[in-house]
């Protein structure tokens, strides 16, 4: 599945990988109903935006991507998850 995504997308599944814009796999979801499942879809995206190298991006102002590779949205305040603190022991 990963393959076809990112063969179909280039300009928005690209090494390295880019920020999405919100809601975006409703996009993938509707174009790729005929080949995937709504599960497997919602599984790809879940792998892909909790992969820690995806989590680094979402810095405050950072640019979104549509599925073109157009500039989406810029991520919020909000949207960047909370620092961890390593406790070593």
């Amino acid at each position: 599945m990963a393959r076809r995504i990112q063969t179909k997308y280039p300009l928005c599944f690209s090494i390295p990988a880019k920020l999405l814009t919100i809601g975006i796999h409703k996009e993938i979801i509707t174009t790729e109903k005929e080949h995937f499942s709504n599960q497997q879809i919602r599984r790809f995206f879940k792998r892909y935006c909790s992969d820690k190298r995806y989590k680094k991006l979402l810095v405050e102002g950072k640019q979104r991507f549509n599925l073109d590779g157009t500039p989406a949205t810029l991520v919020t305040k909000e949207e960047v998850p909370p620092k961890t603190v390593e406790v070593k022991i």
